[in-house]
Formats: structure tokens, C-alpha cells, sequence
């Protein structure tokens, strides 16, 4: 089931995998001891806490922003600042005990607790928090954002994936928005939210030029890095070059000092000692005329 799961869908938040696959369908095995075979986890970033199928980066992927997660965790409503001054007459600490109670009660559960992984028009109306997938959210609205093509990055960074940080500020603004209009029971539906988009269209050109900055000091970076490189390599090239001519030379001398000791002591040499092939001596000369005569 794990596997059919990533076939049809590489990322997926580990949210959705625990609603998926229940307790009761893995016979007493731990999730995480049924997805290491096949998937592993991105801790930080856009697709953090996330099953990724292996062999598949959603940093490669422009079509993966819609796997992107959504942080909508609740924000804790606990009294925890300052302290409070109760009169005691008349059970007035009970009271403000029940009351803090109630209102605890009162907090809607979070995604895990309610086992849900889909964001709609029902889980706005409960305040429902959580960590959601972009593809997860059912709202019609934030999906048009979700699809903006506008809104996308030529290369992914570690905020905000493959959207501008524009466009996800938007969505969760939206959201929040949607969160109102569904708990409030309102006459108002997600779909009659206003979104700006001459206004979003700036605040991306904008990102846009950040972006184009930021490439460009790289790659400025980069012709440095290989500049030194090529500098480096050629300051070696030199060092080695002088270092075999210093050797070439150190050979070169030792032969000329050795020419030099041979001369020296050829000047001590009688030449008279050698027969020359060739020429007689004035012995064999005289001997020769005599067996002549």
C-alpha cells in the first residue's frame, strides 16, 4: 500500500501517510520502519517532514512546488502570562479554573488529532492546524494562488521551495482569511475574498530582482573561484618549471666539473708510453732497416 501510494504521488507529508496507512493496517510495525525501505525524510525546508520517494528530488522537479508543505499550526491559547489576582470569596478560583478549562476544551484538535490531511472548507470551520501539503488544499481560492504561474521560482531556495516568498506570504494571509470567514458563519464564502494582484505582481518582480541579484553574485563568485584556481595551477606550473631548469642546471655543472677534472689530469700524462695504431716508433724503424741490410 506504501509503495502504490509513492508510484502515484512522490512526496508525501508523514501526516498523510499516518492517515493512509492506519495502526490497524500494519500489524503492530511502526510507519517509519515500512518507509525507510522505500522513501526517506527532508528534515528542513519547503518539503520537510516529508516521505520522498527514492530516486526523486523535488529540487529538481519544477512541478514539485504543488508537494510543497504549508505550516498552519495553531498557535498555543494556554494563560501563561503574568499572574493573575483572584478574590477567593465566593469559589472565585474555581470559576476561573472552570472557565480556563472550558476554553481548552473549547481548542479545536490539530490535523494528527483529527486524523485529517485535507484542508477544505470543513477543516476552516474548525480551525483546524497543522502541516498540510499545497496539492492537500481543497479550497478553490488558494488553489488559484497555489497555480499561479507567475508565481514561481526559476530555481528553488530553502523558504520557499519553487514559489516566491510573495506568493506563500499571500496564501497564508488568505488562509487565515478563510479560517474567519468558515468559523464565523458569516454571509461570507472563501470564494468572495478579494486577492490583490496587480499588488501580488509587484511584490514577485520584486523577489524576482533579489533573485537575479543573488545569481549574479554567484556566478561572479564562481569566475573568482576558478580564476584563483587557474592562477593557483599556473603558480605550480612555474614552481615545477623553475624547480626541473634548477635541476637541469645542477646536472649541467656537475658534468663540466667533471670535464674539467678530467683535463687536469690528462697534463701529467706521457704520451710516449702509448703505441699509435698506425705510426712506427724509431726502434721498430731502425730494427726494420737492419733486417733490410
Amino acid at each position: 500500500k506504501a509503495r502504490d501510494i509513492l508510484e502515484r504521488t512522490p512526496v508525501v507529508s508523514r501526516n498523510a501517510m499516518e492517515v493512509l496507512i492506519p495502526q490497524s493496517d500494519r500489524q503492530g510495525c511502526r510507519l517509519v520502519a515500512i518507509m525507510h525501505s522505500m522513501a526517506y525524510l527532508m528534515h528542513p525546508g519547503a518539503w520537510r517532514s516529508c516521505w520522498i520517494r527514492f530516486g526523486y528530488d523535488p529540487r529538481t522537479d519544477e512541478d514539485a512546488y504543488k508537494y510543497q508543505i504549508l505550516d498552519m499550526r495553531r498557535k498555543s491559547t494556554k494563560e501563561t502570562a503574568g499572574r493573575i489576582r483572584v478574590s477567593r470569596r465566593g469559589g472565585g478560583a474555581n470559576i476561573l479554573k472552570q472557565s480556563v478549562q472550558e476554553k481548552e476544551d473549547a481548542v479545536p484538535k490539530n490535523a494528527i488529532e483529527a486524523q485529517r490531511y485535507i484542508f477544505d472548507e470543513t477543516a476552516a470551520a474548525q480551525d483546524m492546524g497543522g502541516v498540510f501539503q499545497l496539492c492537500h488544499i481543497e479550497i478553490p481560492i488558494i488553489k488559484d494562488l497555489i497555480n499561479y504561474a507567475s508565481g514561481r521560482r526559476k530555481r528553488p531556495c530553502y523558504e520557499s521551495g519553487w514559489l516566491q516568498p510573495s506568493l506563500v506570504k499571500l496564501i497564508q494571509i488568505k488562509l487565515r482569511e478563510v479560517k474567519r470567514v468558515c468559523s464565523e458563519g458569516s454571509s461570507e464564502t472563501p470564494d468572495s475574498l478579494d486577492i490583490n494582484y496587480e499588488e501580488l505582481d509587484k511584490a514577485i518582480l520584486a523577489d524576482r530582482k533579489i533573485d537575479e541579484a543573488e545569481l549574479e553574485a554567484e556566478a561572479m563568485l564562481r569566475e573568482r573561484e576558478v580564476g584563483s584556481v587557474i592562477g593557483q595551477a599556473t603558480q605550480e606550473g612555474r614552481e615545477r618549471l623553475r624547480a626541473n631548469v634548477d635541476k637541469f642546471m645542477q646536472n649541467l655543472g656537475t658534468l663540466e666539473n667533471r670535464e674539467t677534472d678530467d683535463d687536469a689530469n690528462d697534463d701529467g700524462v706521457d704520451f710516449d708510453d702509448f703505441d699509435i695504431y698506425g705510426e712506427e716508433s724509431d726502434a721498430d724503424s731502425q730494427s726494420d732497416a737492419a733486417d733490410d741490410d
